[in-house]
């Protein structure tokens, strides 16, 4: 047997970044988003889940440490 063996499969996980955390999930229900309904701190940011039928969840967070790049140039 050559290679590795994993323990479990491996996954990927994609997070969104937003500005606003309160408004952006209030223009993604707006839309029929699912997200779920409780935000929570978990110290790097406040953080939502939004809910994708058939694929589990994805995170989207409002960033509460410095960005590593800003969009303004």
């Amino acid at each position: 047997d050559q290679g590795e063996h994993w323990a479990t499969p491996p996954h990927h996980q994609l997070t969104l970044m937003c500005d606003d955390l309160k408004a952006t999930i209030a223009e993604l229900r707006a839309k029929g988003v699912d997200l779920d309904d409780a935000i929570e701190d978990q110290g790097f940011g406040l953080v939502v889940s939004i809910n994708l039928p058939g694929a589990g969840s994805m995170l989207l967070y409002e960033p509460r440490h410095a960005l590593a790049y800003t969009l303004d140039g």
